[in-house]
């Protein structure tokens, strides 16, 4: 009884063990896939686990599990551009031909694109006529070439977005490849150098620039002095230095460039109608910026109409030639406004502008194009004036004091006049005067009016006499008690010269 109860004790202990071996621990469960489970053939159950916070140190965020491999490769991001990792090395020509050497020049700032100029060039002194660049891609070998002389060869390519590099619309290059033919010796008129007698220090904006050519067998070289500022200079020429001195080549008036053309001779130096060459420059005269260069007398004008102007006067500013146009009523009348306007390539538009005068001006600038603009930029291709709402003035704003003056003035005297306008009518004093120093008993203005002849001012014992007489509103002169002045005369009375008494000791 007792080894029974012993027996039946063992068992169930082991039985509860096994049951709890069985429970799972918090936040592990045990999942059952249909594909997992038993068909009519045997199957396998698969479990999955997932692990707690406690396990993996992190917090326990609720993502389900999935059946994505876990492997030990590491990951990497992929550049989101390869066109910044191409490497002409892995492309470079290989074999390089004897004689040859290749060479690169790669630009491309942090971030962006590469571009890289590949070169082949012989080094062993010799001279091809037949030269030529290749790249292979995954249908065969294409001419990539962009530029030759006799000894190399260039080509720029640039790097894909697929990381290979590429020639205009050849694609996907893996191997570069370089080709001399018909390859001779130079004979000493093909072996000039124009670098050992090229201008050296050009002027900021200036370039010198030389083109090779063979002809009959020989090096024939076209040099060009040229502006790259845009400047137009009155004479630009190539000089070239000789043994007995300094000659001019080639010029251009009125131009940005001239050209000329040098030969190598059989001793292997330049010369120009067999005069040999030991050094060239260039001569840049006269090159004004273009903000000198405007002409305002070539922007067409729009007659302005009568009794007014319309008048453009140029002048320089900082260096720089400007101009002042004047919209101006020549009959004195006044307006409501007075503009200046510009045609441009968009329209009409004003450019200045007054209120309440009978004149108006504005200012033009000459830009660095040489042409007179806006104060938007914007070219001015003609002028002309807008005179608005000009009434006529007063009538007694228009009394003209000469068809009154005095005729015939006696000998050594004068007559003069000075208007000024008060009360927006002309007031003018006139002066009787003599000129030549004598003394009158009487010097008196008379006046011709409605009422008769009179004499409207006198001094006694004087050279000159003045008074004033007021433009009335019927546009005719008049004085107190005498209207419609139509005639002034001066009267000098007793001027006797001077008497000069001798006193003898």
């Amino acid at each position: 009884m007792i080894l029974r109860l012993i027996i039946t004790t063992f068992f169930t202990i082991s039985l509860v063990e096994m049951c709890v071996r069985m429970i799972p621990p918090e936040e592990v469960s045990i999942s059952t896939t249909a594909s997992s489970l038993p068909t009519d053939a045997p199957g396998e159950i698969t479990t999955e686990r997932t692990a707690t916070s406690s396990e993996t140190g992190s917090p326990t965020t609720g993502v389900p599990v999935t059946d994505t491999p876990v492997t030990d490769t590491p990951v990497t991001e992929d550049p989101t551009d390869l066109c910044t990792t191409c490497n002409i090395q892995t492309i470079k020509p290989d074999p390089i031909p004897t004689g040859v050497v290749f060479s690169f020049v790669e630009n491309a700032a942090d971030g962006e694109c590469i571009e890289t100029k590949a070169t082949c060039t012989r080094n062993d002194g010799m001279i091809c006529t037949d030269i030529k660049m290749f790249g292979t891609t995954a249908t065969g070998q294409v001419s990539i070439t962009d530029s030759t002389t006799t000894t190399k060869v260039s080509a720029t390519l640039s790097c894909a977005n697929d990381g290979t590099y590429s020639w205009g619309t050849t694609t996907g290059i893996t191997k570069l490849a370089c080709q001399f033919e018909s390859c001779t010796t130079p004979t000493p008129c093909q072996t000039c150098d124009i670098s050992k007698i090229s201008p050296t220090n050009p002027l900021p904006g200036t370039s010198f620039v030389s083109e090779e050519n063979i002809v009959n067998g020989c090096q024939v070289i076209t040099v060009t002095c040229k502006r790259d500022d845009g400047l137009i200079c009155s004479s630009v020429a190539v000089l070239a230095e000789f043994p007995t001195g300094i000659s001019e080549l080639s010029s251009t008036m009125n131009g940005d460039s001239a050209t000329s053309v040098i030969e190598c001779n059989e001793n292997g130096k330049y010369s120009y109608r067999g005069i040999e060459i030991t050094a060239l420059s260039c001569d840049f005269i006269q090159c004004p910026p273009p903000c000198t260069s405007c002409d305002i007398s070539t922007i067409p004008l729009t007659v302005p109409p009568a009794g007014t102007s319309l008048i453009p006067q140029e002048n320089t500013i900082n260096g720089c030639k400007a101009a002042t146009i004047t919209c101006q009523r020549e009959d004195g009348q006044v307006c409501t406004s007075v503009a200046v306007q510009a045609t441009t390539s968009t329209g009409v538009s004003e450019i200045g502008s007054t209120m309440g005068l009978g004149v108006a001006t504005a200012e033009l600038t000459c830009s660095a194009d040489g042409k007179y603009t806006t104060g938007t930029g914007t070219e001015i291709t003609g002028l002309s004036c807008n005179f608005n709402q000009c009434p006529p003035p007063p009538s007694c704003l228009t009394c003209d004091i000469n068809t009154i003056a005095p005729k015939n003035l006696p000998m050594g005297t004068s007559f003069t006049s000075t208007t000024t306008i008060l009360n927006n009518c002309r007031l003018t004093t006139i002066t009787c005067k003599r000129d030549d120093g004598l003394i009158c008993s009487s010097v008196a203005v008379w006046v011709t009016s409605l009422f008769g002849t009179f004499a409207l001012r006198t001094n006694y014992n004087n050279d000159n006499v003045a008074t004033t007489i007021t433009c009335n509103a019927n546009g005719i002169y008049s004085a107190p008690m005498l209207p419609g002045i139509s005639a002034i005369s001066c009267v000098f009375n007793q001027c006797p010269p001077c008497k000069f008494n001798s006193v003898f000791l």
